[in-house]
């Protein structure tokens, strides 16, 4: 993978500068964000989390204060090695609520269609009902 093709979601910002681990944990360190990376426009230059559901957004923007205080009180080595399973860990999140909130569109979609068909049964339930009605008063009447 080149360097220019990383996503916001492989990066980590610590220091004034934007780290990313890649699967052997090495790491590229780059004094701003990436080409292609967006930083939100807030005095700390984290980067931009509105491509994220706001749960995860906040649980990552969490996660980075935290990490700011840890490398703040102690060094950035302290969170080099914990940084890219905190990524992955977040971008597997991302993952587990974007399709958590696809099945529960495709859950109201059914209730829906539930609803629509239980309304049909019922109405095609009382039409049956009063033709057997009118069958059984035409027998009475041909008596």
């Amino acid at each position: 993978m080149d360097s220019s093709e990383n996503s916001e979601s492989d990066l980590f910002y610590i220091d004034n500068s934007y780290s990313n681990y890649n699967m052997n944990g090495n790491e590229t360190v780059y004094s701003s964000a990436p080409k292609g990376i967006e930083t939100s426009e807030n005095s700390d230059d984290t980067p931009n989390t509105s491509t994220m559901s706001p749960r995860v957004a906040n649980i990552a923007t969490s996660v980075y204060k935290e990490f700011q205080r840890i490398i703040t009180d102690y060094n950035e080595d302290c969170v080099k090695s914990l940084m890219p399973l905190v990524v992955s860990l977040l971008e597997t999140l991302e993952q587990v609520v974007t399709e958590s909130d696809l099945r529960e569109v495709d859950n109201d979609l059914l209730r829906e269609d539930n609803e629509q068909l239980m309304t049909q049964y019922e109405r095609e339930k009382q039409i049956r009902k009063i033709a057997d009605q009118v069958d059984t008063f035409i027998i009475l009447v041909d008596m």
